[in-house]
């Protein structure tokens, strides 16, 4: 299976990726704490259908993207986040330990 068109869908303490059929084929969770203004993220999770298509990584992308937009920083909670955080520095300017 593959995904035609992607599609997030952004709802609070969630950000999820939607395939053509409005199957979600994977998402990201966060807990937000205004007064700190840092996301503690919690989950990544693709379905299993899915994997291998780079999908967790768009994920974290677009909530990195979000999390700029609206100024916060984002605590690695879920072991694939901390993992792309130490692998890679375009996160660098979101992350928070």
């Amino acid at each position: 299976m593959t995904v035609m068109q992607n599609q997030f869908v952004h709802e609070p303490g969630r950000l999820f990726l939607e395939n053509d059929a409005h199957q979600v084929v994977g998402e990201i969770l966060y807990t937000e704490h205004v007064d700190t203004k840092v996301w503690d993220v919690t989950h990544t999770f693709v379905d299993p259908d899915f994997r291998g298509q780079g999908i967790a990584a768009q994920l974290l992308d677009a909530l990195a993207e979000l999390a700029r937009q609206e100024n916060v920083k984002l605590k690695p909670l879920c072991v694939y986040v901390k993992t792309a955080f130490m692998r890679e520095s375009k996160y660098d300017d979101v992350k928070t330990h």
